[in-house]
């Protein structure tokens, strides 16, 4: 099954969880280190996971077919849109929460963003000169 998730969680808190998507053949291939322990999980949106664990001691070759139907009645995404998110001392802006498509030059756009003026030229962020900026 193509695009099926993989998921490798170790018993090692100090392990970073792998993830992996099985190719067009529904193959995947993990490499990790000899002795750890953990658990895989195969699944599929619709089918029900498959869920195996792992010691370590030697290679895992797994033949899995997905089975079972999985009803989905609902799905609730819970996303908190922040158009201004403050980290320490920098403020990113979500620049479309502010244009309405009227705006020609940057100029414009910079004036629907709050705090910041365009004086002689210059931009200002609450009374003071910008020094930095980064476009991403």
């Amino acid at each position: 099954m193509e695009l099926a998730s993989v998921i490798i969680e170790f018993e090692d808190p100090d392990k970073s969880t792998l993830f992996s998507k099985s190719n067009q053949q529904g193959r995947f291939s993990i490499e990790i280190e000899k002795h750890t322990k953990g658990t895989i999980t195969i699944s599929y949106l619709g089918l029900e996971k498959y869920q195996t664990s792992f010691d370590g001691k030697d290679d895992v070759d797994l033949s899995v077919q997905l089975r079972g139907e999985v009803k989905i009645e609902e799905v609730y995404i819970k996303y908190n849109y922040e158009p201004i998110i403050i980290k320490k001392d920098t403020i990113v802006f979500d620049v479309l929460a502010f244009i309405d498509g009227s705006e020609r030059k940057l100029q414009d756009i910079l004036k629907n963003l709050p705090g910041f003026s365009v004086e002689d030229g210059k931009v200002k962020f609450q009374g003071s000169a910008v020094t930095s900026t980064q476009v991403g």
